[in-house]
């Protein structure tokens, strides 16, 4: 009894001692380092340029959280152009509205 005592705690400190190397490792994709950092006055504006097309986007700003938050409110109104945001605005939303398709 004694020795399968040793046994199993000899095992679970090797398996434990084996099991976390790879799990510790991080893959770095994100990191400015000198190599990758911008170089000439092409470099920062193609940098800039990449971060304004993420906000061209119809929900760039987050405006529909802004929209989904102030609609059923008295801060602003929808007009009956826009079906959606009617719905926001007479509290009849649901998980197949579109407002709140673009907010999730």
């Amino acid at each position: 009894m004694r020795l399968l005592k040793y046994f199993i705690i000899a095992a679970v400190l090797t398996v434990g001692n084996t099991s976390c190397s790879d799990f510790l490792k991080e893959d770095v994709y994100e990191f400015i380092t000198p190599d990758n950092f911008y170089k000439t006055e092409a470099d920062a504006k193609a940098g800039l340029t990449s971060v304004y097309q993420t906000l061209q986007d119809g929900n760039g700003f987050r405006r529909y959280i802004w929209m989904g938050a102030e609609f059923p409110g008295e801060a602003a109104y929808a007009n009956a152009s826009a079906p959606s945001r009617v719905e926001m605005d007479d509290f009849a939303w649901s998980a197949t509205t579109d407002f709140s398709r673009l907010i999730w």
